[in-house]
């Protein structure tokens, strides 16, 4: 420690330590703010992890629910309107009732997961109409659209299987096209 002649502390080193100790107050107020920024961004997190949660079960159960809405139509021969868009809530769209399916055809007796792969498989190729390849996330987008409740397993089975039948190609990984019987050009 510097002292002058009398005994006293330096005038410098004294300034020297007030501004210790400005700086020290002012770690002190940073440190507390840093702690209660970091406490509320800890309960933020368990927030949204526990909304998070809630929103995949609401979807889970959202899908299972369109998934027997689905089954129930085609058990029953009757179609639907696509379900309306989050958010939309017009009349049109929560007043229109299923039309039931032409009774003039002779309809035959199949299982509903039978019905289910064979109209999978129809919304794939419908997908795949235009003739140009076409990623599975277009095709899964298509599927979803018209049969709300389908999830991209059963429709990545519904292609292998048209795939094996020769419908469709996949001339690279995620990617399918109609089968053409000629050369593409």
């Amino acid at each position: 420690m510097v002292t002058t002649v009398d005994g006293s502390v330096h005038p410098f080193v004294e300034h020297l330590r007030g501004v210790e100790a400005i700086e020290n107050d002012r770690w002190i107020a940073a440190d507390k703010t840093f702690l209660d920024a970091r406490q509320e961004l800890d309960k933020a997190q368990a927030r949204f992890r526990e909304a998070e949660i809630s929103r995949a079960v609401a979807e889970a159960r959202l899908l299972a629910v369109r998934a027997n809405v689905s089954s129930a139509e085609e058990a029953l021969g009757t179609t639907a309107p696509p379900p309306p868009e989050a958010g939309d809530e017009s009349a049109e769209a929560l007043c229109e009732t299923p039309q039931p399916h032409h009774h003039d055809q002779p309809r035959t007796q199949e299982s509903p997961a039978t019905a289910g792969a064979r109209s999978l498989e129809k919304l794939i190729i419908e997908a795949l109409a235009g003739g140009d390849e076409t990623p599975l996330s277009a095709i899964t987008a298509h599927v979803q659209r018209r049969r709300p409740g389908s999830d991209r397993k059963q429709i990545r089975s519904a292609a292998s299987r048209l795939r094996g039948k020769g419908k469709i190609v996949k001339p690279r990984r995620g990617v399918y096209r109609l089968h053409s019987e000629g050369p593409r050009t």
